[in-house]
């Protein structure tokens, strides 16, 4: 894999890993044209226990056990965007995957195996050189990958570290969306502020089948790059109403504070993260979750193969401290650009069956070792 822009603008101009093949360009006349590009990741996953379902995110209570399963990693994206003149344009993306979902024609706690949903939809005003806004669904960026979290191709493992990832169910939000861009002595900075309403459905140990609105978001970050350096900080504050009083006109105050450093000289790949979250305390049951999250992934490239070390780390407080947990995984990673826009990849993780983000149930008596093996090819078009 030759080197490319730091990982976590490889998509920050909208699905940019595709800037790695041509997309499909049309004009409609009038000045109008509709640029439609689009990736996806089809992948294998199994593990070594049936007793326990393993799930690559906390959007979906299913899982995987001994038998092999197609649907836990592999995802397929579209996105198209129309443009009106230089300044301003229209991007909407489309995505389908394994997820939860709720409403009238299916039960809280139901996953469809293949649910398409609008990922993105929303106008953007190039006010500045350096300034763009947005409005409308756009991403939720709370991490240093989230932009590309979807878009497999752009990311060197085939799975993203768990549970640092899997700690922020939503993943987009309706509202507006201001991005500065700017370069200083050699110093690329950027900066982004969001707000707006999210929602997401989801899986959480001890709570079961939940469904988060927040009401009242928003987020900020600040990236700088120079030379193989990438750094970046970031907070997101959600305020969801809580549901276990639904009369007492409670909000839950979510607060995750972030850290991301990248090093990517072209052969060396280094990535790490860490991350807090903290709540607001509830009558009677005190906080819900509080905790720390963490990974470090290093690699070197051999040419188009890149193999990977990844470990991963939570500590987690539940129900005002009563339940705490302490998980950690390790695991390799393997890829291979087998053409210009696609990328075969095999990943082994190894988590503890006390683990809640990796299990839809997890065993919280026993520690005994459950091996996770994936084989997957991400693409892009």
């Amino acid at each position: 894999m030759k080197k490319t822009p730091a990982l976590h603008a490889v998509a920050a101009a909208a699905l940019a890993a595709c800037a790695l093949t041509s997309a499909h360009a049309f004009d409609v006349g009038n000045g109008v044209t509709v640029d439609v590009s689009g990736y996806g990741t089809v992948a294998a996953t199994v593990t070594n226990d049936d007793q326990l379902a393993f799930r690559s995110r906390a959007s979906r209570s299913k899982g995987v056990g001994q038998s092999i399963d197609l649907g836990n990693d592999s995802r397929f994206g579209i996105q198209a965007v129309v443009k009106f003149n230089p300044d301003l344009s229209v991007t909407g993306q489309l995505v389908g995957q394994r997820r939860m979902t709720g409403g009238e024609e299916t039960d809280l706690g139901h996953d469809k195996d293949f649910d398409p949903q609008v990922e993105w939809l929303y106008a953007q005003y190039n006010a500045l050189p350096s300034l763009n806004l947005r409005l409308g669904r756009v991403v939720l960026p709370a991490f240093l990958l989230s932009d590309s979290l979807n878009v497999g191709y752009a990311a060197p493992w085939l799975r993203a570290p768990l549970h640092l990832y899997s700690s922020q169910l939503m993943s987009n939000l309706d509202g507006v969306q201001a991005n500065w861009r700017d370069s200083f002595g050699g110093v690329n900075l950027s900066a982004q502020a969001t707000y707006g309403k999210a929602e997401a459905y989801g899986a959480m140990a001890n709570l079961g089948a939940v469904h988060l609105e927040s009401k009242d978001t928003y987020a900020f970050s600040a990236t700088a790059e120079y030379g193989d350096w990438t750094a970046r900080v970031g907070t997101v504050r959600l305020n969801t109403p809580f549901t276990g009083m639904p009369d007492a006109g409670l909000t839950i105050h979510d607060k995750y504070v972030s850290a991301g450093l990248q090093y990517d000289n072209g052969s060396a790949l280094v990535l790490t993260e860490w991350a807090r979250r903290t709540q607001n305390a509830m009558p009677v049951v005190g906080k819900l979750l509080e905790g720390k999250y963490a990974y470090v992934a290093a690699g070197w490239r051999f040419g188009s193969v890149l193999p990977m070390v990844i470990w991963s780390k939570a500590d987690n407080e539940m129900m005002g401290g009563t339940d705490k947990s302490h998980p950690s995984s390790i695991g390799v990673s393997l890829r291979y650009d087998a053409a210009p826009n696609i990328a075969l990849k095999a990943q082994v993780d190894q988590f503890k069956a006390n683990d809640p983000e990796a299990f839809v149930s997890p065993d919280a008596t026993s520690k005994r070792k459950v091996s996770v093996f994936s084989l997957g090819a991400d693409f892009v078009f």
